[in-house]
């Protein structure tokens, strides 16, 4: 049985668009940060003109927890988002 932990990610801002609305992503607890960074790329590349956008998440010590992470393009950062838990389930 596996532990899937639903996260809302909130953004601060991508690229000069401070009204991104918010995603939520589900993620088993193997490696939820890996999950949310393909997720937040993904929305990330909607949103800007570089091909060279990288994202980083960094999450508590406990699983199923909250956490922030950075969007860089270049050796800018271009983006932040905040990671908050909704629901954890077991499946």
């Amino acid at each position: 049985m596996a532990t899937v932990t639903t996260y809302r990610i909130t953004f601060a801002r991508i690229g000069r668009k401070h009204n991104v609305p918010s995603i939520a992503v589900a993620a088993d607890e193997t490696e939820p940060a890996q999950v949310i960074a393909r997720h937040v790329f993904d929305v990330a590349r909607q949103h800007l003109i570089s091909t060279d956008v990288n994202v980083e998440v960094e999450l508590g010590d406990e699983p199923a927890s909250g956490g922030e992470g950075w969007i860089t393009a270049g050796f800018q950062t271009v983006g932040t988002f905040t990671v908050t838990p909704t629901l954890t389930t077991e499946e």
